[in-house]
Protein backbone atom coordinates (compact mmCIF):
# COMPACT_ATOMS: atom_id res chain seq x y z
CA UNK A 1 0.00 0.00 0.00
CA UNK A 2 2.89 2.56 0.93
CA UNK A 3 4.28 1.84 -2.28
CA UNK A 4 1.09 2.71 -3.73
CA UNK A 5 1.03 5.87 -2.38
CA UNK A 6 4.48 6.73 -3.14
CA UNK A 7 4.21 5.59 -6.97
CA UNK A 8 0.72 7.85 -7.05
CA UNK A 9 2.72 10.82 -4.77
CA UNK A 10 5.26 10.57 -7.67
CA UNK A 11 3.06 10.57 -10.31
CA UNK A 12 1.49 13.84 -8.87
CA UNK A 13 4.55 15.66 -8.48
CA UNK A 14 5.60 14.17 -12.41
CA UNK A 15 2.40 15.70 -14.18
CA UNK A 16 0.88 18.06 -11.98
CA UNK A 17 3.50 20.97 -13.04
CA UNK A 18 1.27 22.85 -14.95
CA UNK A 19 -2.04 22.93 -16.48
CA UNK A 20 -1.71 21.97 -20.14
CA UNK A 21 -2.51 24.85 -22.86
CA UNK A 22 -5.44 23.65 -24.47
CA UNK A 23 -7.14 22.90 -21.13
CA UNK A 24 -6.42 26.51 -20.48
CA UNK A 25 -7.88 27.60 -23.85
CA UNK A 26 -11.10 25.84 -23.40
CA UNK A 27 -11.98 26.69 -20.44
CA UNK A 28 -11.23 30.59 -21.78
CA UNK A 29 -12.79 29.91 -24.57
CA UNK A 30 -16.22 28.67 -22.77
CA UNK A 31 -16.22 31.63 -21.29
CA UNK A 32 -16.55 33.43 -24.21
CA UNK A 33 -19.36 31.30 -25.44
CA UNK A 34 -21.26 31.34 -22.09
CA UNK A 35 -21.20 35.18 -22.26
CA UNK A 36 -22.14 35.35 -25.77
CA UNK A 37 -25.07 32.98 -25.03
CA UNK A 38 -25.95 34.77 -22.48
CA UNK A 39 -26.57 37.94 -24.95
CA UNK A 40 -27.89 35.94 -27.18
CA UNK A 41 -31.02 35.24 -24.60
CA UNK A 42 -31.12 38.28 -23.35
CA UNK A 43 -32.17 39.77 -26.43
CA UNK A 44 -34.39 36.51 -27.54
CA UNK A 45 -36.19 37.38 -24.16
CA UNK A 46 -36.86 41.12 -25.16
CA UNK A 47 -38.23 40.19 -28.61
CA UNK A 48 -40.23 37.65 -27.06
CA UNK A 49 -41.34 39.98 -24.50
CA UNK A 50 -42.36 42.12 -27.25
CA UNK A 51 -43.87 39.86 -29.53
CA UNK A 52 -45.71 38.26 -26.65
CA UNK A 53 -47.34 41.81 -26.23
CA UNK A 54 -49.01 42.45 -29.23
CA UNK A 55 -50.10 38.93 -29.49
CA UNK A 56 -51.81 40.07 -26.02
CA UNK A 57 -53.06 43.09 -27.69
CA UNK A 58 -54.57 41.51 -30.70
CA UNK A 59 -56.12 38.66 -28.46
CA UNK A 60 -57.52 41.14 -26.17
CA UNK A 61 -58.94 43.16 -28.89
CA UNK A 62 -60.64 39.84 -30.68
CA UNK A 63 -61.91 38.59 -27.28
CA UNK A 64 -63.31 42.00 -26.26
CA UNK A 65 -65.36 42.51 -30.01
CA UNK A 66 -66.56 38.51 -29.50
CA UNK A 67 -67.86 39.70 -26.15
CA UNK A 68 -69.35 42.91 -27.72
CA UNK A 69 -71.02 41.69 -30.48
CA UNK A 70 -72.98 38.63 -28.68
CA UNK A 71 -74.50 41.14 -26.19
CA UNK A 72 -74.90 43.53 -29.19
CA UNK A 73 -76.64 40.09 -30.80
CA UNK A 74 -79.07 39.66 -27.71
CA UNK A 75 -79.97 43.09 -27.47
CA UNK A 76 -81.04 43.30 -31.25
CA UNK A 77 -82.96 40.09 -30.88
CA UNK A 78 -85.10 41.81 -27.62
CA UNK A 79 -85.29 44.85 -29.42
CA UNK A 80 -87.02 42.68 -32.63
CA UNK A 81 -88.83 40.80 -29.98
CA UNK A 82 -90.01 44.29 -28.12
CA UNK A 83 -91.37 46.01 -31.83
CA UNK A 84 -93.50 43.32 -32.30
CA UNK A 85 -96.08 45.75 -31.93
CA UNK A 86 -95.77 49.19 -33.01
CA UNK A 87 -97.23 51.11 -30.28
CA UNK A 88 -94.21 53.41 -29.23
CA UNK A 89 -95.45 53.28 -25.61
CA UNK A 90 -96.24 49.46 -25.76
CA UNK A 91 -92.26 48.96 -27.25
CA UNK A 92 -91.11 51.51 -24.10
CA UNK A 93 -92.97 49.23 -21.58
CA UNK A 94 -91.39 46.60 -23.01
CA UNK A 95 -87.76 47.86 -23.02
CA UNK A 96 -88.35 48.68 -19.57
CA UNK A 97 -88.82 44.66 -19.08
CA UNK A 98 -85.87 44.15 -20.43
CA UNK A 99 -83.78 46.47 -18.94
CA UNK A 100 -83.11 43.58 -16.03
CA UNK A 101 -81.75 41.56 -18.92
CA UNK A 102 -79.80 44.06 -20.75
CA UNK A 103 -78.17 45.32 -17.21
CA UNK A 104 -77.08 41.40 -16.84
CA UNK A 105 -75.82 41.96 -21.05
CA UNK A 106 -73.55 44.72 -20.04
CA UNK A 107 -72.25 42.80 -16.65
CA UNK A 108 -71.75 39.55 -18.11
CA UNK A 109 -69.77 41.68 -20.72
CA UNK A 110 -67.26 43.56 -18.43
CA UNK A 111 -66.84 40.04 -16.49
CA UNK A 112 -65.95 38.30 -19.52
CA UNK A 113 -63.17 40.87 -19.88
CA UNK A 114 -62.08 40.77 -16.99
CA UNK A 115 -61.65 36.69 -17.27
CA UNK A 116 -60.47 37.15 -20.77
CA UNK A 117 -57.76 39.73 -18.44
CA UNK A 118 -57.16 37.04 -15.98
CA UNK A 119 -56.37 34.36 -18.79
CA UNK A 120 -54.51 36.67 -20.82
CA UNK A 121 -52.19 37.10 -17.40
CA UNK A 122 -51.75 33.35 -17.22
CA UNK A 123 -51.15 32.50 -20.46
CA UNK A 124 -48.44 35.67 -21.08
CA UNK A 125 -45.65 34.54 -18.71
CA UNK A 126 -42.40 35.97 -19.45
CA UNK A 127 -39.26 33.80 -20.12
CA UNK A 128 -37.25 32.80 -16.94
CA UNK A 129 -33.74 34.24 -17.04
CA UNK A 130 -30.99 32.29 -17.27
CA UNK A 131 -28.23 35.45 -16.29
CA UNK A 132 -27.42 33.19 -12.74
CA UNK A 133 -27.06 29.85 -14.48
CA UNK A 134 -24.73 31.32 -17.03
CA UNK A 135 -23.02 33.37 -14.53
CA UNK A 136 -22.18 30.39 -12.49
CA UNK A 137 -20.93 28.09 -15.14
CA UNK A 138 -18.81 31.18 -16.49
CA UNK A 139 -17.27 31.21 -13.06
CA UNK A 140 -16.71 27.50 -12.91
CA UNK A 141 -15.04 27.35 -16.06
CA UNK A 142 -12.91 30.67 -15.32
CA UNK A 143 -11.43 28.61 -12.27
CA UNK A 144 -10.31 26.01 -14.50
CA UNK A 145 -8.68 28.55 -17.42
CA UNK A 146 -6.33 30.24 -14.54
CA UNK A 147 -2.68 28.26 -13.69
CA UNK A 148 -2.56 27.09 -10.54
CA UNK A 149 -0.12 28.32 -8.39
CA UNK A 150 2.42 25.78 -7.06
CA UNK A 151 1.13 25.66 -3.56
CA UNK A 152 -2.31 25.60 -4.65
CA UNK A 153 -1.04 22.69 -6.20
CA UNK A 154 0.20 21.10 -3.55
CA UNK A 155 -2.83 21.52 -1.58
CA UNK A 156 -4.94 20.07 -4.17
CA UNK A 157 -2.57 16.88 -4.14
CA UNK A 158 -2.21 16.52 -0.42
CA UNK A 159 -6.08 16.68 -0.62
CA UNK A 160 -6.48 14.19 -3.39
CA UNK A 161 -3.94 12.07 -1.88
CA UNK A 162 -5.35 11.77 1.40
CA UNK A 163 -9.18 11.28 -0.20
CA UNK A 164 -7.24 8.15 -1.73
CA UNK A 165 -5.57 7.14 1.25
CA UNK A 166 -8.98 7.15 3.50
CA UNK A 167 -10.85 5.26 0.96
CA UNK A 168 -7.84 2.37 0.91
CA UNK A 169 -7.75 2.34 4.52
CA UNK A 170 -11.99 2.33 4.78
CA UNK A 171 -12.01 -0.59 2.09
CA UNK A 172 -8.79 -2.49 3.84
CA UNK A 173 -11.16 -1.88 6.99
CA UNK A 174 -14.12 -3.31 4.91
CA UNK A 175 -11.71 -6.55 3.81
CA UNK A 176 -10.81 -7.11 7.28
CA UNK A 177 -14.46 -7.29 8.07
CA UNK A 178 -15.38 -9.22 5.52
CA UNK A 179 -12.94 -12.03 6.45
CA UNK A 180 -13.44 -12.32 10.02
CA UNK A 181 -17.04 -12.74 9.20
CA UNK A 182 -16.27 -15.61 6.80
CA UNK A 183 -14.22 -17.36 9.11
CA UNK A 184 -16.76 -16.94 11.68
CA UNK A 185 -19.51 -18.81 9.67
CA UNK A 186 -16.57 -21.44 8.29
CA UNK A 187 -16.04 -22.16 11.35
CA UNK A 188 -19.39 -23.47 12.48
Amino acid sequence: MKRLLILIAATLALTACKTQQPALEQARHGVGLIAELEANLAEYRRLQNVTQGARAAQIRAQRDAMSLIEVNQRRDARARAAAGDKQGSELAARLIVEADAIAADDAEYVANLAANEAAMAALMAPLPSTRNAATEAQSALAVMGDQLTPEERRAEAKKWFDTVKAAVAKNKEAIEKAEAQASLKGGM
